[in-house]
């Protein structure tokens, strides 16, 4: 338990409990692009996105704090002023962010994971669905390690929380933990990752638990404290506040 916890110099949040694990020994990582090793020295997990009402941004890679006194829409609304296509998320009893995406007339629940370095399906419903398999099979990293031997399958004309319809979105297929809180009658499909969240331009919400697609172009949000996803050695912060 801790008494404060300071984001950044840019926030600060009380009475913030966290957990404390061997995080070299516990949590593998996908190294840099360079071929080194990330320092990593812990997760901030969907406590601290929920308590803050973060906003996960892709195109700026930041994450912007809602101004004091704001209400938990109030990053929704202004997209939704904006033009920004809004895709509600399901919300778990964990806290775990879903979207649906239908494979014609089915539809299942996908895992929001921005530390998840591809798109994950249940290998069951891929056979079910009959899903295109690419024969070669590949080696996956990941927060929780890295598994071999992964087959990957390609699904068509797949719809993106009602709006956005792909005609090709390949998937790898791994069994992953399933019954996360979801609601009654809901299915579980898999993962959506990190790079389909980065080519999309998403932005997802978890103060109104909305992912926003912005229109091409859009560039910045004003009204809100940004911290960046990477802060180089020296930077000044912004003063830090309570919420």
């Amino acid at each position: 338990h801790l008494d404060s916890l300071d984001v950044c110099g840019a926030l600060k949040i009380n009475n913030f409990k966290i957990d404390v694990v061997d995080v070299a020994k516990e949590l593998v990582f996908a190294k840099n692009p360079d071929g080194t090793s990330p320092n990593m020295d812990g997760l901030l997990g969907l406590k601290f996105l929920m308590k803050s009402q973060a906003v996960i941004s892709y195109p700026e890679q930041a994450l912007f704090i809602p101004a004091t006194g704001n209400t938990a829409d109030a990053y929704l609304k202004q997209s939704r002023a904006a033009g920004d296509r809004v895709i509600p998320m399901v919300k778990a009893s964990t806290g775990g962010a879903y979207i649906p995406i239908a494979f014609g007339d089915k539809e299942y629940l996908f895992l929001v994971d921005n530390a998840a370095g591809s798109n994950v399906i249940e290998p069951t419903i891929a056979k079910e669905l009959g899903l295109e398999k690419i024969e070669n099979t590949t080696k996956v990293s990941g927060a929780g390690g890295s598994t071999k031997g992964v087959e990957v399958y390609i699904a068509s004309n797949v719809v993106i929380g009602g709006m956005v319809k792909l005609p090709k979105f390949d998937f790898l297929g791994m069994a992953t933990p399933a019954n996360l809180g979801l609601p009654e009658g809901k299915l579980y499909g898999g993962i959506l990752g990190n790079p389909f969240l980065k080519q999309l331009g998403a932005r997802l919400d978890f103060g109104s638990y909305h992912m926003m697609l912005p229109p091409p172009g859009q560039q910045g949000d004003a009204g809100k404290k940004v911290i960046p996803l990477a802060i180089p050695n020296g930077a000044d912060a912004d003063a830090a506040v309570d919420i």
